[in-house]
């Protein structure tokens, strides 16, 4: 089942305002009604005027009954601080709203605005709420301002309701030596409420793959060579046994309600199987599992956020190189890109450009099956979360037809950076700068598009912070 938003509404009434506050509450729910049919959100008004402390609690139990996760209290009037108190006894979060006074002369009518800065200012000034974060919101419902601000909430609320809850699969632990990924499924729980899975060996899903029904496994393999552009006589024969590992990973993914994993890819695969399995990580990226290389569960956690944050499918990267006369740096890494966000030369399947082993005669093994690919030119958002899952480095930018094509794999050179949430223009030198002065581990998740605002959004009600630019200089920076 789908993991709907649910969108609250009460609107707090004064009496002695002679402004018409039915028709400023029909208006809301009216309007809200419709935002949630375009955006995919439930929404539970709670019908008529709050306007005693016991009617914001009916309104409360009514709307937690419905199980909302975000609650607009609207100042149809100047209201009670009585009924905001009552109100915020729910554990959705909230958002405080002022309509615009249907008069500019005379006796005031609503005195909305006056009512939300009370609202604001309770909230600031008794001990139990000061830490409880809410969004203000000022127009009508059908308002530009109100609906900029208010689409960019339920997009993020939306994001964060979908990962929570979800599972990340560790499929053989972190691969060896990165320790940079090592992390806290306590806290990653806690945070965002993702439960990380840890105990799935690689021997079980080396087992599915040999299990995997034939017809299965040959409709994929199928499917791979038929969306590639070529298929390198060096990966032939690995496409079969990376379209087995891929109906493994789905059915797995399929029984243990897998959102996203986290995939140890070698050296085991390499050394005990022969394969590289770039192709398959692409592939599930593309259908919508969020799977990140080499054990990296906070990689895994970042995409899928990103996923649903840009609504598309993102991949996970290495900096590899930077030229500094062109102002970009080359993201790259092994393969395992979606194939959706190749150029127009597409994807290759290929061996492995780095991964193999010796033979005894000095000859060197290459493996197959990667998705060799230059990325298209286009706008793209960069974020993945700390090890504590706690900050977050964001960056937008784009790709760009880089000097070169790059190195075999999945890459793209990427320029234009700027850093939210001030939009600061960078270099390439200052984002190498704060990759390092931040100490930031070397994988980067990114997705197609700006979805800057949504995850500064969702980073705010997390409490997560972003990273701030550090500029290159020629002294020490720690």
């Amino acid at each position: 089942m789908e993991n709907r938003l649910k969108v609250g509404f009460a609107g707090i009434c004064q009496k002695d305002f002679r402004g018409d506050k039915d028709a400023e509450i029909s208006h809301a729910v009216d309007h809200l009604g419709a935002a949630g049919k375009a955006m995919g959100f439930d929404f539970h008004p709670f019908p008529g005027r709050v306007v005693t402390g016991e009617d914001a609690a009916r309104a409360r139990k009514a709307l937690d009954a419905s199980g909302v996760d975000f609650l607009l209290i609207q100042s149809t009037s100047i209201g009670s601080g009585e009924a905001l108190v009552e109100l915020l006894k729910t554990d959705a979060r909230v958002g405080l709203w002022a309509v615009p006074e249907p008069a500019s002369e005379g006796a005031l009518p609503l005195n909305s605005l006056c009512g939300l800065n009370m609202n604001a200012g309770i909230m600031g000034t008794r001990p139990e709420y000061r830490d409880r974060r809410f969004k203000w919101f000022y127009g009508r419902a059908d308002s530009r301002l109100f609906t900029r601000r208010f689409e960019l909430t339920a997009r993020a609320l939306s994001a964060l309701k979908k990962i929570h809850g979800a599972r990340i699969a560790l499929v053989g632990g972190v691969a060896p030596g990165f320790y940079d990924f090592e992390f806290d499924a306590g806290k990653v729980r806690e945070r965002f409420g993702v439960a990380v899975e840890e105990g799935v060996r690689l021997k079980e899903l080396f087992g599915a793959a040999e299990a995997a029904p034939e017809a299965e496994v040959e409709n994929i393999a199928s499917q791979m060579r038929s969306a590639a552009r070529d298929v390198a006589p060096e990966a032939a024969d690995n496409v079969e046994r990376a379209a087995r590992v891929e109906a493994a990973l789905r059915r797995m993914a399929e029984r243990g309600g897998w959102s996203g994993i986290a995939l140890r890819c070698w050296p085991e695969f390499f050394d005990q199987r022969r394969l590289s399995v770039c192709s398959t990580v692409g592939r599930l990226n593309e259908s919508g599992i969020a799977v990140a290389c080499e054990g990296d569960v906070i990689s895994a956690l970042s995409m899928m956020l990103l996923n649903h944050a840009a609504g598309d499918v993102g991949m996970l990267m290495d900096v590899s190189d930077v030229d500094l006369e062109g102002d970009a740096v080359l993201f790259w890494h092994c393969g395992p890109a979606p194939w959706s966000c190749a150029d127009e030369e597409g994807v290759k399947l290929t061996a492995h450009s780095i991964g193999g082993r010796e033979q005894p005669d000095g000859s060197f093994e290459r493996f197959g099956c990667v998705g060799d690919m230059v990325l298209s030119p286009g706008a793209m958002t960069v974020m993945r979360l700390t090890q504590d899952a706690d900050a977050a480095l964001l960056v937008n930018g784009s790709f760009v037809r880089g000097k070169n094509r790059g190195f075999d794999g999945s890459r793209g050179w990427f320029t234009g950076f700027s850093f939210p949430p001030s939009g600061e223009g960078a270099s390439a030198l200052d984002f190498v700068n704060t990759v390092m002065a931040h100490r930031f581990p070397h994988h980067f998740a990114m997705v197609r598009g700006n979805a800057s605002g949504v995850l500064l959004e969702a980073f705010e009600w997390l409490g997560v912070d972003v990273l701030p630019l550090a500029r290159y200089a020629d002294h020490l920076q720690t």
